[in-house]
């Protein structure tokens, strides 16, 4: 007997689960994005991409160019172009790695560390006002979602 209609019965499944899961990400993004535009009246007009790339280099230190680039999904030109602006900032100091010529290195200055807080200060406060509107519930039922959204993208790195 021939069994692939019942793998396409599951395909279909999987694909009317990604069309859901897809529609719902689409609804939320564009009240997240309007939260993320506090961004633009922080005095050190970061960009969101910027923020990410500071938030990066907090998180691992001194990092190369090769390992930021991977991190943060985007190309090596894209993020030369980033760091070209952090470091006109004096967010990031850039040079070359002793050890290795061809290896850029890249590094948080004090001011950097100081525009990401004012950064984050910023998109908190955004968040927090309106997750002041809701109710015990339905902050206990986001935070379940995002712990469960956040364990997903763990195991998917994992696996």
């Amino acid at each position: 007997m021939w069994c692939y209609c019942g793998n396409y019965g599951g395909e279909v499944m999987n694909e009317k689960l990604i069309d859901e899961t897809l529609s719902k990400i689409l609804h939320v993004f564009p009240t997240w994005k309007k939260m993320m535009h506090s961004l633009k009246r922080s005095p050190s007009k970061l960009k969101m991409m910027q923020v990410m790339v500071l938030h990066t280099i907090t998180e691992f230190g001194c990092c190369n160019m090769s390992m930021l680039s991977n991190q943060e999904e985007i190309s090596a030109q894209q993020l030369t172009r980033v760091i070209d602006e952090l470091v006109q900032k004096k967010y990031v100091e850039r040079w070359l790695n002793p050890d290795n010529r061809r290896e850029v290195l890249v590094q948080l200055t004090p001011l950097g560390k100081e525009a990401l807080e004012e950064a984050q200060q910023l998109v908190t406060a955004s968040f927090r006002e309106t997750l002041l509107d809701f109710t015990e519930d339905e902050l206990l039922r986001l935070q379940e979602g995002f712990t469960i959204i956040e364990d997903v993208i763990e195991n998917r790195k994992k696996g």
